[in-house]
C-alpha cells in the first residue's frame, strides 16, 4: 500500500496495526521530518525507484490542490499500480446539494480564513479555492 502525501505518516501507522505494509511518501521534508518514530517507511516522493512497482493499493488524501497538474501525477499513480489495483482520491468539493453548498461556501469562505489570519504561523490555503481547478466527479 502506498501512501502518497502521507505527512506525518498517521494513515500508515493506523494501516499497518490493521497488518498491512503501508509506504509513506511525501513531497514535503518538513511532514517528514515531523514523522513519529514508529511510522512505517517513510520517504520523500521523488526517491521512489523507477520502473513498475507492484502496490495494489495507492492514496492520496487532501493533496490533489498542491499539484499544479493532474495528468502525469495520475499517470505516474497509476504506474506503481499492479493490475487490478486501487486508486483512492480524497478531497474537498463543492456540495452538488444547495443547502449544504451554503454552509460549504460559509465555513471555507469565512470562517477557515479567520482561522487562518488568527494563527501565528501563518494563513493556510482555502480549500475551497484551492480545489477550484479540479475537474468535476464525473471526470476522474
Amino acid at each position: 500500500m502506498l501512501d502518497l502525501a502521507c505527512g506525518t505518516g498517521d494513515l500508515c501507522r493506523d494501516l499497518k496495526s490493521a497488518g498491512h505494509h503501508p509506504i509513506g511518501m511525501d513531497l514535503s521534508w518538513g511532514m517528514l521530518a515531523a514523522a513519529r518514530a514508529d511510522a512505517p517507511l517513510v520517504q520523500p516522493m521523488h526517491c521512489g525507484p523507477g520502473g513498475q512497482w507492484v502496490h495494489r493499493w495507492c492514496d492520496l488524501w487532501f493533496a490533489l490542490r498542491n499539484f499544479a497538474s493532474l495528468e502525469p501525477f495520475l499517470d505516474e499513480m497509476v504506474r506503481v499500480l499492479r493490475p487490478g489495483g486501487r486508486i483512492a482520491l480524497l478531497e474537498v468539493d463543492r456540495p452538488l446539494n444547495p443547502l449544504l453548498r451554503v454552509g460549504h461556501n460559509l465555513y471555507f469562505g469565512r470562517v477557515v480564513p479567520l482561522v487562518g489570519v488568527c494563527c501565528p504561523t501563518g494563513t493556510p490555503t482555502v480549500p475551497s479555492r484551492s480545489v477550484a481547478y479540479l475537474p468535476p466527479e464525473e471526470e476522474f
